[in-house]
């Protein structure tokens, strides 16, 4: 199980532009129990709809509406961890999530979230960082790395990067994809994602 050997909670920060395939990713991740029993943190608008599958599946789905990016939003994710800290000193073991699932706004640099925790004083001591996994979309991530910084920034945080949609694009044109993922960070792992499984 993620929870490490000095007992945090293990963190799986995923992230991506709207669209990318994020919120297919963790609904099939959640249904095959991939990191075991599951908290999630949402962090998206608030007038964001949750998909009903995720409150089905996971132990408990916790909606940040703080703009990503903002010392506002930094705010309510670092007030939201530190909740959910107190709450699994004070419960039972056998009631607590395996795995953290954070699923980030698509305006979120994962890099601020990821500093956010380790230099936290009491955050810490509470959560193990586990991996970084940016979804992508096939068909558009190649041109939003030439053009938004942000995408760019996002793909340099990861540890993993899922494209989505893989499908859809010619073999040629995904295998120059991949290249220029590798080129960027060549210390992600990729991997291919059809309807949210790899």
């Amino acid at each position: 199980m993620p929870t490490s050997p000095d007992n945090r909670l293990g963190i799986i920060l995923l992230s991506g532009y709207l669209g990318s395939g994020k919120t297919t990713w963790l609904r099939h991740a959640i249904f095959a129990k991939s990191y075991g029993n599951v908290q999630v943190f949402v962090q998206e608008a608030a007038q964001q709809p949750i998909d009903d599958l995720l409150l089905d599946r996971a132990m408990n789905v916790k909606v940040l509406t703080g703009k990503a990016g903002t010392s506002e939003g930094n705010d309510e994710m670092v007030a939201a961890l530190l909740e959910l800290a107190e709450t699994r000193t004070r419960e039972n073991h056998a009631r607590q999530p395996d795995t953290l699932i954070i699923e980030t706004s698509g305006l979120a640099n994962p890099a601020e979230i990821i500093v956010a925790i380790r230099e936290h004083p009491i955050l810490v001591y509470h959560f193990a960082l586990r991996e970084t996994i940016i979804m992508s979309d096939a068909l558009h991530f190649r041109a939003a790395l030439e053009s938004d910084v942000l995408c760019h920034q996002q793909l340099l945080a990861a540890d993993r990067v899922v494209i989505s949609k893989s499908e859809d694009l010619p073999a040629q044109s995904l295998a120059n994809l991949i290249a220029t993922v590798t080129k960027i960070n060549p210390a992600a792992a990729v991997s291919l994602s059809t309807f949210g499984v790899e």
